[in-house]
């Protein structure tokens, strides 16, 4: 991964990678701040999953998110860290139904002041997905900080509010790497790459 980090730092439209781990099956890549779509779309093009496949021997499996709202509690921005302890989570709920990609929107908003306080928390990428699901994606300073949030309370209240569960993944990742471009409206995750 070390090796990639040039090559990586060279991509137009490429706002953040976090280097990951996958927890529940070790599948490895990255998860990505995008600018746009089209800028996901010029890296993930049919000649790169040929290639990721036959130089890993599996297919890559890209999922799309689309990042309403991007938050980083850094000043000056997370940096990079090739020797990273942070660890990421997707967090994902049902949307319930009546409930509109605006009125997401307006939650999320007023939700930012509160995620801007919580402690270990270097970013989080608030999204919605094709399937009709809503969340985020968290980059945390250390697994400490993660698992200081998503406590039972915090499980029994997504429930409570909700009326579904929330499924969480973890990831490690350990190379974290800003790209050249600010902003961003997309994040992939990519397992393996």
């Amino acid at each position: 991964m070390r090796d990639t980090i040039p090559q990586y730092q060279a991509i137009a439209g490429l706002n953040f990678k976090a280097f990951s781990f996958a927890r529940a099956d070790g599948h490895y890549g990255g998860i990505y701040l995008w600018k746009d779509l089209d800028a996901a779309r010029a890296w993930f093009t049919p000649r790169w999953f040929e290639r990721v496949k036959q130089e890993r021997g599996a297919p890559a499996d890209v999922r799309v998110f689309e990042v309403v709202l991007a938050l980083d509690n850094t000043p000056g921005g997370t940096p990079a860290n090739p020797d990273s302890s942070a660890v990421a989570t997707i967090v994902e709920i049902p949307i319930p139904a009546g409930v509109s990609k605006e009125r997401i929107a307006q939650g999320y908003a007023a939700a930012v002041p509160g995620f801007q306080k919580v402690q270990g928390l270097l970013r989080k990428y608030f999204i919605t997905t094709a399937d009709g699901k809503f969340g985020g994606i968290y980059l945390w300073k250390d697994e400490a900080s993660a698992n200081a949030w998503f406590t039972p309370t915090w499980r029994d209240r997504v429930l409570k509010e909700y009326g579904q569960p929330a499924s969480v993944e973890w990831f490690d990742t350990p190379i974290l790497l800003p790209g050249q471009d600010a902003g961003g409206a997309w994040v992939k995750g990519v397992h393996p790459s």
